[in-house]
């Protein structure tokens, strides 16, 4: 699930009004259900760690991705769009980030892209491999 928004820290801004991610978690229920979101949006996820696992376990989320700082919008375009190719072609989210890395690793690490795991609670920013156990499949 891609969102794309302008944000701020822990919200997304819709319509001019801004959206924390507990509501977007009491809005959304289940509806993010065994799926990966993905906040293209400015700092929403540069919140505690424990904010993002919280709107995980509400959402029943697997993965999180998003910026974790303002970021250029042409710049995390073009990001978005090679992540969203990439990702789909993998059901192995290790093997996509190897991919991912080997690739994009530079990209990655200029617009603070960060991922979350809800299978092993983990965090992941380039340029470190990102710590997915085995046999967990996300597509």
């Amino acid at each position: 699930m891609y969102l794309a928004f302008h944000g701020k820290r822990g919200k997304i801004i819709l319509n001019g009004s801004s959206v924390d991610m507990e509501t977007l978690a009491g809005l959304m229920g289940k509806g993010f259900s065994n799926r990966i979101v993905y906040f293209g949006s400015c700092e929403t996820i540069n919140v505690k760690k424990d904010r993002i696992f919280d709107f995980m376990n509400l959402t029943r989320t697997l993965m999180v991705m998003g910026y974790d700082r303002p970021i250029d919008w042409l710049s995390s375009t073009a990001l978005d769009l090679l992540l969203l190719d990439c990702i789909q072609r993998y059901r192995d989210m290790r093997k996509f980030w190897n991919f991912f890395g080997k690739n994009y690793q530079g990209m990655a690490e200029i617009v603070g892209l960060v991922c979350f795991s809800a299978s092993n609670r983990t965090c992941a920013r380039f340029p470190r491999p990102f710590a997915v156990s085995p046999g967990d499949n996300y597509l």
